[in-house]
């Protein structure tokens, strides 16, 4: 059978009437006896994480998907056999054909739990920013970094400055002088936070009144908002207003999910045993 993992593909034969799984080509396999509740110790020792998470996942097709869905209904209902196929994509996706036609994208929210629990730290608001390399705008990929010791012109008599761990404002005195400068101020250490990989975009959301005005200071920098430009080398997207990471479908930097998920990995790839009692 081989170890089951990441770019794996399976193929079986499901009947509908009996719920047993079989292998595709009727031959032995432990993973169709693991399903169908025919295994023994030894069984396991040759199964792992991966299988225990397709197990779950092909229950969840056939017990709850499948009943809310017309079309796996309509198969499912001839009581003929069934050819099931799995591609693993990563630790976290797999998806699942059914005669052919795909039907179900299962995602596992494990990963999450391999998060760095320091991540979620408020200290993360006060410590130094991460990027320290200035870059001016580059044309060739629409990027820019907004490094510690920069300094950028206002062109109205202030100056921002991007210090180690914050962000200030030249001849900018107290709170009160300037409401908008202070919004500014604000949003633009959110943003470098967020483009450092030090939070997620959700931060920015606190900081809305402040996104016209980052819009236009990035604008001025010759960033090209209008399409997907790099800040601090996180890939950023405009959606409904909002800076977001493009491609980032998670509530949580795409650094710090990938190192997640790659913990994830590697304890889905135990033994069986192994695996269930992490």
């Amino acid at each position: 059978m081989g170890v089951s993992g990441v770019g794996s593909v399976y193929k079986y034969t499901y009947n509908p009437a009996t719920g047993k799984l079989s292998a595709s080509d009727g031959s032995q396999d432990d993973f169709v006896d693991y399903f169908n509740g025919e295994y023994d110790e030894e069984t396991l020792d040759s199964l792992n994480g991966f299988d225990a998470k397709r197990k779950s996942e092909l229950k969840t097709l056939f017990e709850v998907f499948a009943p809310n869905s017309k079309q796996a209904m309509d198969l499912m209902q001839t009581g003929e056999e069934i050819e099931v196929t799995c591609e693993i994509e990563d630790a976290a996706t797999a998806h699942y054909s059914v005669n052919g036609g795909k039907i179900l994208t299962a995602y596992a929210a494990s990963p999450f739990t391999y998060v760095d629990s320091s991540f979620f730290s408020s200290e993360k608001m006060t410590q130094p920013y991460r990027t320290v390399h200035s870059q001016g705008y580059n044309p060739s990929d629409n990027s820019i970094n907004l490094a510690v010791g920069d300094r950028i012109d206002l062109e109205n008599g202030y100056a921002i400055q991007i210090n180690r761990n914050c962000v200030s404002v030249e001849g900018y005195e107290t709170e009160t002088n300037n409401k908008n400068l202070n919004s500014l101020v604000l949003g633009l250490d959110a943003l470098i936070r967020f483009a450092d990989q030090q939070c997620s975009s959700a931060i920015l959301d606190l900081h809305q009144d402040s996104m016209p005005m980052l819009f236009d200071l990035l604008d001025e920098l010759g960033v090209d908002t209008s399409r997907e430009f790099i800040i601090n080398g996180t890939k950023c997207e405009i959606v409904n207003g909002k800076i977001r990471e493009a491609g980032n479908s998670h509530m949580i930097p795409g650094s710090v999910y990938r190192q997640a998920l790659k913990k994830y990995e590697d304890a889905c790839y135990q033994p069986l045993k192994t695996w269930q009692s992490t």
